[in-house]
């Protein structure tokens, strides 16, 4: 991707020579943690590497040149991760309990890892959406289920942690696993809900079900950008704070393209862009007006035309557009006729919806203006002591 990735790489310049009890735990180090479970660590599985630091974990990671390929694709993250091992800061850090799971049967990818930032400080990471093809079905799953797999493993996880000792406890993840850490926050059993501090949702969608725990509530932060989408799903905006990238449009989803100041403070913008308004409204109007069996079917039509490419994963569906466009109509054909008609149906709702509020939209400008926070700022201190 080309844009300036260079705000995560400048705070590591900055903090990289304090450790934890010279700096404070701050948003920025959440949003690493949260990063650190995308690293394909698939070697922690094995009992003798159950626990290691970051930097041992590094080490073994870069001999598997396939795990770093499927971690690295359009992002700066494997470089990234080379820069956090030679600092003070986290080189030395425990992570423990890797987890992953991935089922084409049952529809999941899972993928979990634990940070211990001090002795009595545990950060829980939740991975988002891997490259996998299965990974984004359970994504569009959330479109119809009131509740996902991978969010039944999270709950799962949180509750097996060990946390005697432990009196601080933070869930985050980006993406899909920010809402994975919601949904661990929200029913996890109340010895868990007692530790945890704050849960950290990084442009993850909300929760499809609707919960009544507003102390929990009270604990989650929300960080979208303003071109939000998948973020914005069953989401509130009054409940988020919304932050400035310096890409456009859809890449504004990676977290490396957020902005940074030299006082280690995201840029927060102040709404939402017209185009994010939009998108989301209209997805909010699907979900609404389409009944729950019909976003099924439409759901696992698309998955079935997807299939129908033959691509192991994201990465080959994208690679060779026109073998996907043939696999595409070779699958669409041999439909019959009222599975060709939930297609249609459900496309011509999605693009009425998209038009109807772009006209809506059509006069708003786009918000320049951005907050600079020069003084401390409530992300500045999360305790671990």
């Amino acid at each position: 991707m080309k844009y300036n990735v260079s705000y995560l790489f400048s705070y590591l310049e900055r903090v990289g020579n304090y450790d934890f009890n010279e700096l404070n735990f701050n948003i920025i180090d959440a949003l690493i943690f949260a990063n650190l479970s995308y690293y394909h660590f698939y070697f922690m599985l094995d009992k003798e590497n159950y626990e290691l630091t970051i930097k041992e974990a590094t080490h073994i990671y870069f001999l598997y040149p396939e795990l770093v390929k499927k971690a690295d694709i359009e992002t700066p993250r494997n470089r990234f991760l080379k820069v956090l091992v030679r600092t003070k800061r986290f080189k030395d850090l425990k992570i423990f309990n890797f987890e992953r799971e991935i089922s084409k049967k049952s529809e999941k990818q899972f993928c979990s890892l634990s940070v211990k930032i001090s002795h009595n400080t545990i950060y829980v990471s939740f991975s988002g959406t891997d490259l996998s093809i299965i990974g984004w079905k359970e994504d569009f799953n959330l479109s119809y289920l009131d509740t996902i797999p991978s969010q039944i493993s999270a709950k799962n996880y949180v509750n097996k942690l060990k946390l005697k000792g432990i009196k601080n406890l933070y869930l985050g993840g980006h993406s899909k696993g920010g809402n994975l850490a919601l949904y661990a926050s929200y029913f996890s059993y109340k010895r868990v809900k007692n530790k945890i501090v704050n849960v950290f949702n990084f442009d993850g969608p909300g929760l499809n079900i609707k919960v009544n725990d507003e102390i929990t509530k009270n604990k989650i932060i929300t960080i979208v950008p303003s071109m939000s989408i998948f973020g914005m799903v069953f989401n509130n905006p009054l409940d988020t704070y919304i932050i400035s990238s310096s890409t456009k449009g859809l890449l504004q989803h990676d977290l490396f393209s957020w902005i940074i100041d030299k006082n280690n403070h995201f840029i927060f913008a102040t709404y939402l862009s017209s185009t994010s308004k939009t998108l989301n409204i209209a997805i909010s109007k699907y979900v609404k007006d389409l009944p729950k069996e019909e976003r099924k079917e439409f759901i696992n039509l698309c998955y079935l035309l997807i299939k129908g490419t033959k691509a192991k994963d994201i990465i080959e569906f994208r690679s060779n557009l026109v073998k996907t466009l043939i696999g595409l109509i070779k699958t669409y054909n041999k439909l019959n006729e009222i599975e060709k008609t939930t297609i249609k149906k459900c496309l011509r709702l999605i693009i009425k919806l998209l038009i109807e509020e772009s006209k809506n939209f059509k006069e708003e400008k786009e918000s320049r203006e951005v907050i600079n926070i020069k003084g401390e700022s409530r992300f500045d201190y999360f305790k671990t002591s």
